[in-house]
């Protein structure tokens, strides 16, 4: 990871949700994976005040293992002890959140978990439906950004 600013992931989560905003009435994968990445830009601030850190190599020295060094949210959001109620989602769609079903190549489909979603996204890789019972056979990638949505309205009322 760069080393990079609480106020640059500030800033950085400020940008992308404004770009959100002002996109909001499209269903496009390149938005979904800046929706991705101003969950993650938040998540990565609230680490960084939290802990009263100015920049990324602050987490570093502590911990190479850090979880906000990755791109796992759900490990970043549990590294904060931030309940799963806030996000309102089941535990079993939770658990299709760590679990999202993609095509492969090869025509077969895998499973990645949350923090491989964003290189599908990328790439334009097509989402299978969840298998979790709760998802009711939506497609991973409306459960995938169902759970972002919520945990970037969560976000809202943390970060001004």
């Amino acid at each position: 990871m760069l080393d990079v600013s609480h106020q640059n992931l500030k800033n950085a989560y400020k940008t992308h949700v404004e770009c959100l905003k002002s996109c909001s009435n499209s269903d496009d994968s390149s938005l979904d994976l800046i929706l991705f990445y101003a969950v993650e830009c938040g998540l990565k601030y609230l680490v960084m005040n939290q802990n009263q850190l100015v920049n990324t190599s602050e987490i570093k020295e502590k911990d190479r293992k850090h979880p906000a060094l990755t791109h796992n949210l759900q490990k970043i959001i549990d590294s904060l002890k931030i309940p799963a109620k806030e996000f309102d989602h089941s535990v079993e769609l939770q658990t299709c959140i760590q679990a999202l079903q993609i095509s492969s190549i090869k025509g077969q489909t895998q499973t990645i978990g949350v923090e491989q979603s964003h290189q599908a996204l990328r790439y334009g890789i097509e989402f299978e439906p969840c298998k979790a019972k709760a998802a009711n056979n939506q497609c991973s990638r409306k459960v995938l950004v169902s759970w972002l949505n919520n945990v970037l309205k969560y976000l809202d009322t943390q970060i001004k």
